[in-house]
């Protein structure tokens, strides 16, 4: 497609495919102008004199004439090359008077295409309108986030897909086959060879990759640096999610809204998980400490989990989830107890309360992590210990292992802060489908 080219001779226009998007800014120009256009017929309506048809393109779409007795109009779903005159219709609707259709890729699935969109998830969904968003505001998010970070100094990074062993809590190992034959675990996280690169001096590393743990949320971004402090730390991650957010608008992707104001502004409600936590649930502060059985039984009486066996991560995720949804604003929940996870440090004060938050948005339904890494060995493991053994794992087991990760740690690493989150989750403030998969709905 020319969309550059300079504007084109009499000559030139009967070879020159117009893309729709362009051809829709210049339309009154070529008023009367016989132009060719390529798309896909998404909607016909059929009437006395006349079949209209809206041509469909990337994210932009122009209505079509065909003269109901030329034998013309193609069906529903049909990829074409039209032909004709640009109009205005009676109704002042932009308009190409067809003259001649070829039909470049015949819809011949054995479902109607407006009856696509019902099945919910199939290869035949990347032809509706709406799979287009689901790749480009993703990866406008994704470009905005590699720009902040690399400005900020940081070094970006691929890490292997296969690991020899699996290292990622108690979700349910992905392994691949060949031949009959594991030849490795697919990543669930990308934390063990990164803090690795950490420790190697290279101070700020960050990663925009697949995981295999998700189907909605396709790429997941994981970063780290080294030797900064925990404010400076999350101050630095508001700028990010600012600059995103910020550029997602530029872009035209969704308008101003009062979340996007307060991303962009850096303003978040920040709330103590222990208090929110039990004055949500009217349970004491020692039972929330102790993990106790009541917390999952009120996250079950909600509706939140419905599984009889949750893990401790899950328990304190969908409570500082609930906690943080109340507020309507964009919030940042501090100071997880320390059975949440053994991956983040104490706090300073000797408590059993970690120096990880997770800063949610409104309409989420789930956070960010951030956090200082856990860097002491000997704790790491004692921690990892005692948590898997509220999993009531076999202990054979792939999930009781020795992780890659306590491996680097007995390595030395400095104190580093570190965060996870999805770039494709951020286009959910305005649209609800954060999935960038163009195969489900």
């Amino acid at each position: 497609m020319y969309i550059n080219k300079p504007p084109i001779t009499v000559a030139e226009r009967e070879c020159y495919m117009w893309q729709i998007k362009v051809l829709l800014e210049k339309f009154v120009s070529l008023l009367g102008v016989e132009v060719k256009v390529r798309g896909r017929i998404i909607s016909i309506r059929r009437m006395k004199r006349s079949v209209f048809a809206d041509l469909f393109s990337i994210d932009s779409k122009v209505q079509c004439r065909f003269d109901p007795a030329g034998g013309l109009c193609p069906n529903n779903g049909d990829l074409v090359e039209v032909v004709g005159k640009c109009v205005v219709s009676k109704s002042g609707e932009s308009t190409i008077d067809v003259s001649s259709v070829v039909v470049v890729g015949k819809w011949s699935a054995n479902i109607d295409f407006k009856e696509v969109s019902n099945g919910g998830s199939s290869p035949l969904l990347a032809f509706m309108p709406g799979a287009y968003g689901r790749f480009h505001y993703s990866q406008v998010a994704r470009n905005q986030v590699r720009t902040f970070l690399t400005s900020e100094g940081y070094f970006e990074v691929q890490t292997p897909i296969l690991g020899r062993n699996y290292n990622g809590g108690r979700s349910f190992p992905v392994s691949s086959f060949c031949s009959g034959n594991r030849i490795g675990f697919n990543r669930t996280t990308v934390e063990d060879r990164m803090q690795a690169l950490i420790a190697m001096g290279y101070e700020r590393v960050f990663q925009v990759g697949s995981v295999f743990r998700s189907g909605k949320e396709l790429t997941f971004l994981e970063g780290y640096e080294a030797f900064t402090e925990w404010e400076a730390g999350k101050c630095r991650i508001k700028q990010l999610l600012a600059s995103v957010v910020e550029k997602l608008i530029q872009s035209g992707i969704g308008s101003p809204n009062d979340t996007s104001d307060h991303l962009i502004g850096c303003d978040w409600l920040e709330v103590d998980f222990l208090d929110s936590v039990s004055e949500s649930t009217k349970v004491s502060s020692q039972q929330i400490m102790e993990v106790d059985s009541t917390l999952a039984g009120f996250l079950r009486d909600r509706g939140v989990i419905k599984e009889e066996e949750v893990s401790p991560e899950t328990i304190a995720d969908e409570l500082a989830n609930l906690v943080a949804e109340a507020t309507g604003v964009p919030t940042i929940v501090n100071g997880f107890p320390v059975w949440s996870s053994p991956l983040y440090a104490l706090s300073e004060d000797g408590g059993e309360r970690l120096v990880r938050s997770r800063m949610y948005i409104p309409g989420q339904k789930g956070g960010f992590e951030i956090g200082m890494q856990e860097n002491n060995y000997e704790r790491f493991t004692e921690r990892i210990s005692r948590q898997r053994k509220m999993w009531n794992l076999a202990t054979d087991d792939d999930r009781v292992r020795e992780s890659d990760l306590s491996t680097v740690i007995s390595g030395g690493l400095p104190p580093t802060f570190g965060y996870g989150l999805s770039p494709d989750r951020l286009v959910k403030i305005w649209r609800q489908d954060c999935s960038n998969d163009p195969y489900r709905e």
